[in-house]
């Protein structure tokens, strides 16, 4: 490895190095007067916060080791740079890489004031589109060719905070030159509510500056070396900014410290423990109605009746079955890695519960989650003494949430999603500061996609990282036998299509459609699964009414060669009706409802047709658009869905074609498993920190 450059340039005056570089920038050098009247009064500032303070450097001769490395690349974090001129070597002439924005100009103005320069431009972080990151990129090439070192935040507007971007890795490859981490904060300061928790340093502080070791980065290596080497970078400097403040300072911006609950929140705390007598009632109507399991109702009321086994024990809750099959793999992974922790699932629903204990039974101990009142969740929490809390998606009861903050349990929302409808919700007047509340107690909020990761920023939470969909990570739930060749041997002579997760409305139109393709497919069967197997009965006297052939499973009616709509109307058998398919059909696609996990039976090697109604997996759908793994239709009625079903059944050409690009367009989509993990794996057994993030906070 070249070692860094010294450059004779050094010995250049930093105002004169600063000139040239403005001049290879762009920089304008007439600014308006409102705008040097305002640099003015900013620089003034920070060099009254920097007068009126005692600086302390760690280590203590940092200066002379920047001086001896140079030129280097400064690393911190954005939002906490505003002392950064104050405290730097005044004899390393440096260049600081800004983002073009409007605001450009008056902070090129201010950095002037302390002889630094301005190169424009920075990566297109989660935006997607032409900052002047290469322009940039090349102008900090050549600055520390000539000697200049170059400041710059390691993570990238608009977000996510505290993750590195690939542009500083970039620059350290290519020049050969250290990046020197650091970190400035004060004792005394302001924090405003701003993706990167922007910091305002007050006078009359302590200023703790951290320099932390250089980090070089190799010139030709694999980019699992360069994912290393981020990280890397982004542990120190977590570490760096954690112990720069102050060990009492609760409100550091880095300790992602929850927004205090509202009146609303406080309101709903006490309607919920008032009506704690009506729970009896209530869940005694769920029991008639079959949604409640009768001989379990003392878990919903926050009384286990399970003893907890000893010792480390972690917390997963997922709301129903679909929140389940998301984390299915992941608590499997979980017991194979740290197979002495104990795992407690919670659900909510009963056919969740019926699915836990016939695929989970020996990977976690299933409670049905407790009514969300403050009593009810008290006795759950005093009985389980979870390590660790793990809630999934969207399933934010308030009680639930604050209660295990106030214990100061770490929580973290896996695979979690908010939709566009959900904030347009949690940012009225009214939900506003509870919505906060509830997002900022999570200590980490793994998002689902880029898109749902600025919607969580939207809302205020603190610690946010793109993991990717686990639900692109899941397995293929095991298959009943002996239900398996009972299936297969009645429809072995079928063709069979499969309408998935079905909603009020779209069952008559896969009816119709059944219709006009057994006009050419005279042996097609179409079963018909409904989202809410309870609806069977009135589908089936629907459709018949109709005039179809309908054959219901819930009452134990077999498949003839008559039937040519078998309506599955069970729990826990999607797989099945999947494994004797030859296409499947997304249901609440053909209506507003936003479309239902298509992955699933791709998993299971089946071509997946859907209707324009996908918004609930958007970006999922957008990826296999993109790889032509799906066929997604435009109209909403049976002749439109008849025509599609029949390109496929038609042209085995074409299914195997969607069956491939399915593969790909899974292997596209993987890795939220690994990175979940990976993130949460500090928590899931015994540790003297278990809390990786307030164990910073705490480190002085």
């Amino acid at each position: 490895m070249p070692a860094p450059r010294r450059s004779g340039s050094a010995a250049e005056s930093p105002a004169r190095t600063a000139s040239k570089l403005n001049a290879q920038t762009g920089q304008k050098t007439d600014p308006s007067i409102p705008s040097r009247a305002l640099a003015a009064l900013a620089a003034g500032y920070l060099r009254f916060v920097a007068r009126t303070s005692r600086v302390e450097f760690t280590p203590t001769d940092a200066i002379a080791q920047i001086e001896a490395a140079q030129p280097v690349i400064y690393a911190f974090w954005h939002g906490q740079f505003l002392l950064i001129p104050t405290v730097r070597p005044k004899r390393v002439p440096t260049g600081v890489m800004v983002a073009r924005h409007d605001d450009a100009e008056t902070l090129s103005n201010v950095l002037a004031r302390f002889d630094l320069s301005l190169i424009r431009g920075a990566g297109a972080g989660m935006r997607k589109r032409d900052r002047g990151g290469a322009a940039a990129l090349r102008t900090a090439l050549t600055a520390l060719k000539s000697g200049t070192s170059v400041a710059m935040t390691a993570d990238v507007p608009p977000g996510p905070a505290r993750r590195v971007g690939d542009g500083i890795i970039a620059l350290a490859r290519l020049s050969h030159c250290p990046i020197v981490p650091a970190a400035v904060a004060s004792s005394r300061f302001r924090v405003l509510n701003t993706w990167s928790r922007m910091t305002i340093n007050l006078p009359f502080s302590t200023i703790r500056v951290r320099i932390g070791a250089p980090l070089h980065v190799p010139r030709n290596e694999t980019a699992d070396t360069y994912d290393m080497l981020r990280g890397d970078l982004e542990r120190t400097l977590d570490h760096l900014t954690a112990t720069a403040y102050p060990q009492d300072a609760s409100s550091a911006p880095l300790s992602g410290r929850a927004t205090p609950p509202g009146l609303a929140a406080k309101l709903y705390a006490v309607i919920t423990r008032c009506a704690e007598s009506a729970a009896a009632t209530l869940l005694a109507r769920r029991v008639a109605r079959g949604k409640e399991d009768k001989s379990r109702l003392n878990e919903r009321l926050g009384k286990p009746i399970v003893p907890r086994p000893d010792g480390h024990l972690v917390w997963f809750h997922a709301a129903s079955v679909g929140e389940l099959n998301a984390i299915r793999t992941l608590l499997k992974t979980v017991k194979a890695t740290v197979p002495d922790t104990h795992i407690l699932l919670t659900t909510g629903t009963v056919t969740s519960a019926n699915t836990a204990a016939s695929q989970l039974s020996e990977v976690a101990l299933h409670q049905y989650v407790p009514l969300d009142s403050p009593r009810m969740v008290s006795r759950f929490l005093d009985h389980w003494q979870p390590a660790a809390a793990f809630f999934v998606e969207s399933e934010l009861w308030p009680n639930l949430i604050f209660e295990t903050s106030r214990r100061k349990i770490p929580m973290a929302l896996l695979n979690a999603h908010v939709s566009d409808k959900s904030i347009k919700a949690w940012r009225k007047p009214w939900s506003r500061r509870t919505g906060a509340a509830l997002f900022t107690a999570f200590d980490l909020i793994l998002a689902q996609s880029p898109a749902v990761m600025m919607r969580f920023m939207r809302l205020g939470a603190h610690r946010i990282v793109m993991a990717g969909n686990l639900k692109s990570d899941g397995d293929v739930p095991q298959i009943d036998a002996e239900a398996r060749e009972d299936i297969r041997r009645l429809v072995a002579e079928r063709t069979v299509v499969v309408a998935a997760s079905t909603h009020d409305g779209e069952e008559t139109i896969f009816a119709d459609a059944h219709v006009a393709a057994a006009n050419e497919f005279s042996n097609l069967l179409t079963i018909i699964a409904p989202r809410h197997p309870e609806r069977g009965p009135q589908i089936a006297d629907q459709l018949r009414a109709a005039g179809h052939d309908v054959a219901i499973r819930s009452k134990g009616e077999t498949i003839t060669a008559k039937t040519g709509i078998y309506l599955a109307d069970t729990l826990g058998e999607l797989p099945l009706w999947f494994d004797v398919s030859q296409l499947a059909i997304m249901g609440g696609s053909l209506i507003p409802h936003g479309g239902h996990n298509p992955l699933e039976p791709m998993r299971q090697n089946i071509p997946v047709l859907t209707g324009p109604h996908v918004h609930n997996f958007r970006e999922i759908y957008d990826t296999l658009d993109e790889a032509a793994a799906i066929i997604r239709l435009e109209a909403t009625d049976a002749n439109a869905l008849a025509t599609a079903l029949l390109s496929v059944l038609d042209d085995p050409a074409t299914r195997e074609t969607m069956i491939t690009n399915s593969a790909m367009a899974l292997r596209q989509l993987s890795g939220a498993l690994t990175l979940s993990i990976d993130h949460i794996r500090p928590w899931l057994s015994p540790s003297p920190s278990p809390n990786p993030a307030k164990a910073d906070d705490d480190a002085g």
